[in-house]
């Protein structure tokens, strides 16, 4: 069945990693090596996410390949990122 309307990664991908982490959209933006510009349009949900930048979540703020699992994971906070994370590398293709 497909979505009529589906959620836009980036509200998830500021508040699961840059507000967790504590970071600024400059700061991300230089983890990433991307422009500001072009990752604060994404966090906004005026640009969608690519593939090339879902690798750098991922590389960057360490996304695991297998499932998050209740011990696998020692804080709630951490294991919401970890799950976060992994969705949106599922949505995107860089899993399987």
């Amino acid at each position: 069945m497909r979505m009529l309307n589906p959620v836009h990664p980036g509200p998830f991908l500021r508040s699961e990693i840059i507000e967790a982490y504590n970071l600024s959209v400059t700061e991300a933006a230089k983890v990433l090596a991307v422009s500001r510009q072009s990752l604060s349009s994404l966090l906004n949900a005026k640009a969608d996410l690519s593939g090339e930048l879902a690798l750098r979540f991922e590389k960057a703020f360490g996304v695991d390949r297998t499932p998050p699992t209740p011990t696998s994971c020692p804080s709630t906070t951490y294991a919401r990122r970890r799950w976060v994370l992994y969705l949106v590398a599922i949505l995107m293709g860089s899993l399987f």
